[in-house]
């Protein structure tokens, strides 16, 4: 999924980013984020996609801890 945005505003380390189609669906991201070159009416896109990979390790690895935990050996 793609999305365009316009920057709506830069402050206080802030943008304000607006859907660029709609006009709706503000929301703030930190400019730390975004090219270093950003200005206010710039108009970005993102490219948005589930990482199934990642979301099955965080499982399996909070289904390890989980074992370890109800299995003791995390106690002293």
């Amino acid at each position: 999924m793609k999305i365009s945005v316009t920057v709506d505003q830069l402050q206080d380390g802030l943008a304000r980013l607006v859907d660029f189609e709609t006009g709706e669906h503000a929301f703030n991201m930190p400019v730390e984020l975004l090219p270093p070159d950003i200005r206010e009416n710039d108009i970005l896109e993102f490219s948005i996609t589930r990482d199934l990979g990642r979301k099955q390790e965080q499982q399996e690895a909070v289904k390890d801890l989980l074992q370890e935990l109800l299995q003791g050996k995390h106690l002293r």
